[in-house]
């Protein structure tokens, strides 16, 4: 079971490096269950490093919600229905691998953010590291897209840019408290 794993995250990373295609892994609900489950685990460390539990479990399900119903009604608009547990797993994988590679960096610039003077070279570069790996993000999930719904480049990397832009909004229309008397 555990070199399956191996094998299959293997996969997502060589998704994330644009050697194989979302289509060259394995269909299965049990999959899409799976990367679902360690997508949103990562999902929670991640948001733990500036959130409270609840907040990051709430902010948690909705992103996984969010991007299976987008990706399900998407598939269901450009009639490819079947391509659904494909394109979730690989989303939700390659998410995965993507997080944990961002997660040191978020807890570094965390402990930065709570020093009263931020060394500006140290903090600026962290901050550029975070942002070329969200440009990373957008690129593999546009990727996954152009395979999954057969678009144009500019088309999967709008609808990548529209999710994110979503889950951004939701998140900070749900959770914010700031200005809230």
């Amino acid at each position: 079971m555990l070199t399956e794993v191996r094998v299959i995250y293997l996969a997502f990373l060589k998704i994330c490096l644009f050697k194989i295609k979302p289509q060259d892994i394995p269909v299965s609900s049990s999959l899409l269950a799976m990367t679902i489950v360690t997508y949103a685990i990562v999902t929670m460390f991640l948001l733990l490093v500036r959130e409270t539990v609840a907040q990051a479990i709430m902010m948690t399900l909705l992103e996984v919600s969010i991007l299976f119903g987008f990706i399900y009604i998407l598939l269901r608009l450009v009639k490819k229905p079947e391509r659904s547990l494909q394109t979730l797993s690989a989303l939700y994988g390659t998410g995965t691998i993507l997080s944990l590679i961002v997660l040191p960096l978020y807890f570094i610039i965390s402990m930065y953010d709570q020093q009263p003077v931020n060394p500006n070279v140290i903090f600026s570069l962290l901050q550029f590291l975070l942002i070329s790996l969200t440009i990373w993000n957008i690129t593999v999930m546009s990727y996954i897209m152009r395979h999954s719904f057969e678009a144009g480049v500019f088309t999967s990397v709008m609808l990548a840019i529209s999710y994110m832009c979503i889950v951004l909004s939701m998140s900070a229309f749900l959770f914010t408290t700031e200005g809230v008397s």
